[in-house]
């Protein structure tokens, strides 16, 4: 069984019927998520819980700033007690250090002491350009950390972002 979450709030339970579901926005996807930010295949399942992320992303490319990012999908699996509920915190903070956005996710593991994390975070601000951090937490105890850059480009006389 796997639950669809925006923000804390669930929006879609579906039993795995299959061995492998492959999850995204393509009409292939026996997991369909029909959603702007959702590109292609982004993910893959199986019934143990096994979650492999297709794409992995280091990179925001914005025209101007400041703006708001539109939706950014967070996908993590965690290892904890088996069938334990845990309330997690996740921070994104700027390159200056201040907190530009944050959720509370509860999380309930499985038997075999593994969780998935999807979450998607909506108008996050971003005002400047440079390392950004994400941070999972559970209480003061830091369980997952990514980078990533934000980088403004120029659109080419086309109109077109360069590649």
């Amino acid at each position: 069984k796997i639950e669809i979450y925006r923000g804390e709030t669930l929006i879609r339970s579906e039993e795995l019927s299959k061995d492998i579901v492959k999850i995204g926005r393509l009409s292939s996807a026996e997991l369909l998520l029909d959603e702007e930010g959702v590109m292609g295949m982004h993910a893959i399942i199986d019934r143990s819980g096994k979650l492999s992320v297709i794409g992995i992303f280091t990179q925001v490319f914005v025209r101007q700033l400041p703006t708001r990012l539109f939706r950014l999908y967070v996908v993590s699996v965690l290892d904890g007690k088996p069938n334990a509920e845990e309330a997690l915190s996740l921070t994104i903070t700027d390159p200056a250090g201040k907190k530009i956005a944050s959720q509370e996710i509860k999380l309930k593991f499985g038997q075999s002491g593994r969780a998935n994390v999807i979450t998607a975070l909506e108008g996050m601000p971003l005002a400047s350009t440079g390392g950004h951090t994400l941070k999972l937490t559970h209480g003061k105890k830091e369980v997952a950390h990514k980078d990533f850059q934000v980088v403004n480009v120029k659109p080419t006389g086309s109109g077109n972002l360069p590649n």
